[in-house]
């Protein structure tokens, strides 16, 4: 990976860095719009390695610019390599930290056993939750026997 960057490079997919972005837009993607994000990714791919080849034949063989193109392209070259080295720990990290914590999270819950006064609070909030519900239950009866009614009427007499 570290070794050919550019083999990295031309199965990248990061989009380009938009100086102006803010993190205030930022939201977790649909199913729909990963779908099509991956699509485009895969449309993308070619165009990374195309865009290099260009970048790299336009440098010049001397002068300041070709320090400055020179240096763009290994700027960019880091920005992706970062981006794929992170998604990289990032799955090491839930795989070999996240996962086995929770799992051990999840045992050490269910040998969690309330005392006596927690145990009736929960009780006594059960018992008002469950009166409640069948207070709601009635009313919801009601309101769909008045929708029933409500039909039967527009069907016999309109």
């Amino acid at each position: 990976m570290l070794q050919k960057p550019s083999a990295l490079l031309k199965a990248s997919s990061m989009p380009a860095v938009d100086k102006k972005s803010e993190l205030t837009n930022l939201h977790i993607p649909t199913k729909r719009e990963t779908i099509n994000r991956i699509h485009k990714e895969f449309e993308d791919r070619g165009k990374l390695d195309v865009y290099l080849k260009k970048l790299i034949a336009s440098i010049p063989d001397q002068g300041p610019q070709s320090i400055e193109k020179v240096s763009a392209m290994l700027v960019m070259t880091f920005a992706f390599v970062r981006n794929y080295v992170a998604d990289e720990l990032e799955l090491f990290s839930i795989s070999f930290f996240q996962l086995p914590m929770f799992r051990k999270l999840e045992s050490d819950m269910h040998c969690i056993e309330l005392d006596k006064s927690a145990q009736q609070e929960a009780a006594e909030r059960r018992a008002n939750l469950e009166t409640r519900i069948a207070e709601q239950e009635k009313v919801q009866s009601v309101v769909q026997a008045c929708v029933r009614d409500i039909k039967t009427f527009r069907a016999c007499c309109i």
